[in-house]
């Protein structure tokens, strides 16, 4: 049985010209609200609130827009902190564990920039990421294993490995980086997806 659309109350923040370079998901507000300005993009909107372009696709799917290039000035857009977000869509009543390793993995990556010693972080968020994957794949709650965002998870699990060899700083660091955290939000992604499905 698919689980039924829930309408919950939003927690309503206006926020202006603050970027985040390392997300603090443990100390966000559950949800901010955005009025899309003159000549933003969601890229705009998704690097400031999650320190990355490409969360504009999990921006869209929970504002459920189908098409990007019809947003316009005035437009109000909702921006939950990625645990909450995940709470909402159900996948902590049968994830919560791996969806926490997932995002506490995002987070430690973004944070990792401003550390010495990079290295040992992508270590560690690589080893949340393949124990989100290996739970995922021996939770007894879980009938349908969801393979898309399960292989995701171990590919960006495979690029932080590589980056904690590499020099920060060279452009082949950077692409990694970058490919990196499209696979961690084409995981969540994913998740969502495969929540709003019935975990089917």
């Amino acid at each position: 049985m698919k689980n039924k659309k829930r309408t919950l109350p939003l927690i309503v923040i206006l926020f202006i010209g603050t970027t985040f370079e390392a997300p603090d998901f443990d100390t966000a507000p559950e949800e901010q609200t955005h009025i899309i300005k003159i000549g933003e993009t969601l890229w705009d909107l998704s690097r400031e609130c999650y320190g990355n372009r490409h969360f504009s696709r999990i921006i869209l799917l929970h504002n459920n827009i189908e098409d990007e290039t019809k947003l316009h000035t005035g437009q109000t857009i909702h921006v939950p902190d990625l645990k909450t977000l995940l709470e909402r869509e159900g996948l902590f009543t049968i994830a919560k564990t791996e969806m926490e390793y997932i995002v506490d993995s995002y987070a430690i990556m973004r944070n990792s920039q401003s550390q010495n010693e990079r290295g040992k972080y992508f270590i560690e968020a690589a080893d949340l990421l393949n124990k989100a994957s290996s739970s995922l794949r021996h939770n007894e709650h879980i009938t349908s294993l969801p393979e898309h965002m399960i292989k995701r998870i171990e590919e960006a699990a495979e690029l932080m490995n590589r980056l904690a060899v590499m020099k920060q700083g060279s452009s082949y660091f950077s692409k990694h980086f970058d490919l990196a955290e499209q696979k961690i939000v084409s995981a969540l992604y994913n998740a969502i997806k495969w929540a709003r499905n019935g975990f089917e």
